[in-house]
């Protein structure tokens, strides 16, 4: 059975955020607080998780997101309004 590429780059980012939890727990991190993976990555694992970021998130698909419904920051200011 082949692999899908994607598939094995979800797979790889998940090992990392899951590296970088057990090295946050082992420092005796709070296990109910979300993490902080740029304190717990090397600079290589940092820039493997952003090129593998870079790669998988469909810019393209935000850009129309955002053409057609604003931004994040556009839409809190308009429920704020």
């Amino acid at each position: 059975m082949k692999l899908n590429h994607n598939s094995s780059k979800h797979q790889r980012i998940t090992e990392l955020f899951d590296l970088c939890r057990q090295r946050y727990l082992e420092a005796g991190g709070n296990p109910h607080k979300s993490v902080d993976c740029q304190q717990w990555m090397s600079e290589a694992e940092k820039q493997e998780f952003l090129q593998l970021g870079q790669q998988l998130i469909d810019t393209q698909k935000i850009a129309d997101y955002q053409q057609k419904n604003g931004s994040w920051r556009d839409q809190i200011k308009s429920i704020q309004s």
